[in-house]
């Protein structure tokens, strides 16, 4: 007498709680003993998707575009080029890469065109995709994302009022360019919280092009977002649109500034900064990353000002030699944070940090 197709969704919960390095290896027998057990087994066995091997995400991608009922379990969908430079060797992987298989650094394979039209293509079926990581080492193919919640590259309103695609990623770490297609993706997506875009030469796309709508969101964007790390240039664009972040991470890219003669390099930075007071009601954790040495004191000094309830400010790096030219801030007396103390320098690693000194 068979099981009965309740008894075999037990057994296969049993199986995955809590899920364990041979999970997989249980789902896939139990999904080939029978009908029951198989219809049990496929939504857990496409749930979650990590590849760090290019050639089975491929061949994943293109299982999915064939068969788009099992894109609709997938909730969470990981790439991450790693291996790729041996996963590509052979005849199998033709038409995934190009140029001579290590275009994207010392054992890394700049993958082509074959693949990544097989991700977006798979991405359009997953509709239940909550967790999204992507990183292209070409940083050159964020179009995939706009199959992600969305036909024809936008979302319906049928799609947010059963959220589904359009709304339902929480969580991404993208490897992109910040262009059109992150910006659109970000502004599609309505129920994110944590975002990492991670995008090289920010300073040179961003400088020039902030103002430019194609890469600007749109107000009213990412209404739940809590975390976001990036650029300093993303960051402010996320704070200007009135998300209401709490963690904030972002870099300073300074290599495409165009500073005239004469203008001080740090004055755009100071203003930069003094954004943040749209957030200061949300904001409790700050770390801003690579600040000019003589920019720190005027920096903290700013954000004592206009986000006064921070509750963690990240490391400032400075070399301690520099530490009086750090501190040698004007009045009025820095550092007045309601929740943060004086910052203490570390001899061993040349590092200021400034820390709690009571709690909220």
């Amino acid at each position: 007498m068979p099981l009965s197709p309740e008894i075999c969704t037990c057994i296969v919960h049993f199986v995955c709680t809590p899920p364990t390095q041979h999970t997989l290896r249980y789902l896939r027998t139990l999904s080939l003993i029978c009908k029951p057990f198989h219809l049990a087994a496929t939504p857990k066995l496409y749930e979650a998707l990590v590849f760090a091997d290019a050639q089975r995400a491929y061949l994943l991608c293109q299982t999915l575009t064939h068969n788009s009922a099992l894109g609709a379990h997938v909730r969470s969908f990981f790439f991450s080029q790693v291996n790729d430079g041996l996963a590509l060797v052979g005849a199998g992987a033709r038409g995934l890469g190009h140029g001579d298989g290590l275009g994207g650094g010392a054992g890394r394979l700049v993958l082509g065109q074959a693949f990544w039209a097989a991700v977006h293509n798979a991405l359009g079926t997953m509709k239940a995709l909550e967790y999204l990581v992507l990183y292209d080492t070409s940083f050159a193919n964020s179009w995939v994302l706009d199959a992600v919640g969305s036909e024809g590259g936008v979302g319906t309103e049928e799609e947010e009022e059963r959220g589904g695609s359009g709304c339902g990623v929480i969580e991404t770490k993208l490897r992109f360019r910040w262009d059109e297609h992150v910006v659109k993706f970000l502004e599609r997506q309505k129920k994110l919280a944590v975002v990492q875009v991670q995008a090289p030469e920010y300073g040179v796309v961003m400088q020039d092009s902030l103002h430019h709508s194609e890469i600007s969101l749109a107000a009213g964007s990412l209404p739940f977002l809590r975390t976001f790390d990036g650029t300093l240039g993303a960051g402010l664009e996320v704070v200007r649109v009135g998300a209401p972040v709490t963690n904030l991470q972002m870099v300073v890219e300074r290599d495409g500034m165009d500073i005239g003669e004469g203008v001080d390099p740090c004055e755009g930075l100071e203003e930069d900064v003094r954004v943040f007071a749209k957030a200061g009601k949300t904001l409790k954790s700050l770390n801003i990353i690579d600040v000019p040495e003589e920019m720190v004191g005027k920096v903290v000094n700013v954000l004592a000002a206009v986000c006064p309830g921070l509750v963690y400010l990240g490391l400032l790096p400075l070399p301690v030699l520099n530490v009086s030219i750090v501190f040698s801030v004007p009045q009025p007396r820095p550092y007045s944070f309601a929740y943060i103390s004086a910052p203490t320098v570390d001899l061993r690693t040349n590092v200021a940090a400034v820390t709690p000194s009571h709690s909220p």
